[in-house]
């Protein structure tokens, strides 16, 4: 196994970790972060990709990101399942799914409290 970080763009000691298991399996969490593709290279063929979505559309900020704004990071990475995260109050979750898959074709998650998830091969 081995571990990996990558800088996010957020604040300059954030970092976003890239976790690979002895049988090929990949995980790349990014924590905060803005859009980037510099990370989304970092985050390239994950079999999990954990992103945040702190923010509405319309309410963007460079420093998070929107649900449309992970999607296309996942997109581009070329995630094989995507799981979306920290929502700030003001998200509408149940909107999420529509606006992410207008960019994102892979599997998509939406983080609750509690959910457990099988890293999947591929």
């Amino acid at each position: 196994a081995s571990v990996q970080t990558g800088a996010v763009l957020h604040s300059e000691e954030s970092i976003a970790f890239r976790i690979s298991d002895n049988s090929g399996r990949v995980l790349v969490y990014s924590g905060d972060t803005g859009y980037s593709e510099d990370f989304a290279s970092f985050a390239k063929n994950a079999d999990l990709l954990i992103l945040e979505s702190a923010l509405p559309a319309g309410e963007d900020f460079e420093n998070h990101c929107t649900p449309s704004e992970a999607a296309k990071l996942a997109a581009f990475a070329e995630a094989n399942a995507t799981m979306l995260t920290h929502f700030y109050p003001q998200v509408d979750v149940e909107n999420i799914p529509a606006i992410a898959q207008q960019f994102y074709h892979g599997e998509l998650i939406i983080a609750e409290d509690g959910l457990t998830y099988s890293v999947k091969g591929s």
